[in-house]
């Protein structure tokens, strides 16, 4: 979130650039909300390229709020991956975790352990590399 209306906006957004890439974190993926755009003379001066993945917005006024949303679940799909697993009834927890991080399109029980397939977060993906399976 950015408040554009403020005088160093620019400075705050070079800020948080900084402090993401001091943590090893500049690569992830980020969706940039450019809040007050309706207290500016001219919101359309906005140079939104200054700013990751960004969506002029106001909060106030409810404007750009889908195109935000939007923005947002377009993000988070793009570090989704389609993945088939079949996990050992011992290791429920990775089930546990598709569960709240992925989207589940199909599980079934088999003899050896809980079919999973659905989208999973691409980071995640290590801890199922095991129990890959071909697409199904």
């Amino acid at each position: 979130m950015v408040d554009i209306s403020h005088p160093n906006a620019i400075e705050q957004s070079e800020t948080v650039n900084e402090v993401l890439t001091s943590l090893g974190a500049r690569d992830i993926p980020r969706v940039t909300a450019v809040n007050k755009v309706d207290v500016l003379d001219d919101p359309s001066t906005v140079d939104l390229s200054l700013f990751p993945n960004a969506v002029a917005v106001s909060a106030l006024k409810q404007t750009g709020l889908d195109t935000l949303c939007e923005t947002l679940a377009r993000a988070l799909a793009e570090q989704m991956e389609h993945i088939a697993v079949c996990i050992p009834y011992a290791k429920s927890e990775l089930v546990d975790l598709f569960h709240r991080r992925g989207t589940i399109e199909r599980e079934e029980p088999q003899e050896t352990g809980t079919l999973l397939v659905g989208r999973l977060p691409r980071f995640l993906r290590g801890y199922y590399s095991s129990y890959l399976r071909s697409s199904m």
